[in-house]
């Protein structure tokens, strides 16, 4: 399958990062983290909940805008696909 929150195999996951962009994304060639689709994640005090800025005009094919919901959608799918 081609279901991006369950794959392990590089050819599979080399397609996913070609439709798909998180939050955070790694730097290449490194493991250090720069935005991605967040400008910035802060967390509280104790890390049990994080706020994020998400990128203002960032836009799906179709030309509709990215928005928290779609966050939490993407986020509630990739937990349990019968969502």
């Amino acid at each position: 399958s081609l279901w991006c929150a369950d794959e392990t195999d590089s050819e599979s996951l080399r397609a996913c990062a070609q439709t798909l962009e998180s939050l955070y994304a790694y730097v290449p060639g490194g493991t250090d983290l720069q935005p991605s689709l967040a400008e910035v994640c802060t967390p509280n005090e104790d890390l049990t909940e994080w706020t994020c800025d998400l990128r203002e005009n960032v836009k799906f094919h179709d030309g509709s805008t990215l928005d928290a919901n779609d966050v939490v959608t993407s986020w509630a799918a990739g937990w349990d696909a019968s969502s």
